[in-house]
């Protein structure tokens, strides 16, 4: 996979201001689009909250795009998942529209230069390492 990212992250969570993804142009992008009702999007939280631990100061950055029609059932979730990443919410599908998301949580890593070099649907034990490899790997490449 190796195509220009869609440009269309939603607004902040519980904010008007949009999310651009092009504010992030430089940094290795983890986009992540989840749900509240998702069980694998509950299991795929703490993973990302360790990788951008892990990668923040080499230069990862992560958006948590949800999903949810209702604004409240994502903070009832995120009440109880606090993550220390970016969240954006786009309930009217525009962006896993154009992003292709054709699952629960589907997750996409933007190279430097704003381009989806990886996808991944679903989340399962045992993909946190290959998605630790691939984030080196683009964060290696200069």
């Amino acid at each position: 996979m190796d195509r220009p990212a869609p440009n269309c992250l939603g607004t902040r969570l519980g904010e008007q201001r949009p999310l651009d993804l092009t504010a992030f142009r430089g940094s290795v992008v983890y986009v992540d689009f989840w749900a509240s009702w998702c069980p694998p999007c509950r299991h795929a939280f703490p993973m990302m909250e360790q990788l951008y631990t892990d990668f923040k100061a080499a230069g990862l950055e992560i958006v948590a795009v949800n999903v949810d029609q209702e604004l409240d059932d994502a903070r009832r979730f995120l009440a109880s998942n606090p993550p220390p990443f970016q969240i954006s919410r786009d309930h009217s599908g525009n962006c896993p529209q154009a992003f292709g998301v054709q699952a629960m949580p589907s997750s996409f890593i933007i190279d430097k230069t704003g381009r989806v070099r990886w996808t991944h649907s679903g989340f399962r034990r045992g993909d946190e390492q290959r998605i630790r490899r691939v984030i080196q790997s683009l964060i290696d490449d200069s």
